[in-house]
Formats: C-alpha cells, sequence, structure tokens
C-alpha cells in the first residue's frame, strides 16, 4: 500500500508561508507570519475557520505552482 505523509505542523515544511498567500488572496485580508506568533491561522481568524479547512483540503492546494494562489494546479 502507497502512502503519502503531509506535515502540516510546521517542523519538516513550512507550512504557513503556503498558506498566508492563498488565504490573504482569497479572503482579502493581509496576515503575516509575525501575525501568527504561537497561533493557528484558525485560531486567529475563527470566523472563517471552515472556509480555510477547505481550502486547505482542496485536491490541488499543495500543487499550485510557486506557491501563487492565482494559478492553476500544474500537471
Amino acid at each position: 500500500m502507497s502512502r503519502i505523509a503531509i506535515d502540516m505542523d510546521e517542523v519538516i515544511a513550512d507550512f504557513n508561508s503556503k498558506l498566508l498567500p492563498h488565504m490573504n488572496t482569497r479572503f482579502n485580508t493581509h496576515i503575516t507570519l509575525a501575525d501568527l506568533n504561537g497561533l493557528t491561522i484558525q485560531q486567529l481568524r475563527p470566523d472563517i475557520k471552515e472556509q480555510i479547512e477547505a481550502m486547505i483540503g482542496e485536491v490541488d492546494f499543495f500543487c499550485r505552482p510557486g506557491g501563487d494562489p492565482r494559478q492553476p494546479a500544474g500537471d
């Protein structure tokens, strides 16, 4: 059986650097890494928690080239 692991707790990969440009574009916010300061994005913006989690769960979220949220997923 094949398995894929995704590190979303900032231990192996810098997830927030990928998330914030998408978040800021999609939700018209201006959140920086400094704004998080020990918080998750969901803790910082509980008003849109479900939408953030849905965005992260999109099939192509990690496939968008260059971290540009306006680009379609790569092939």
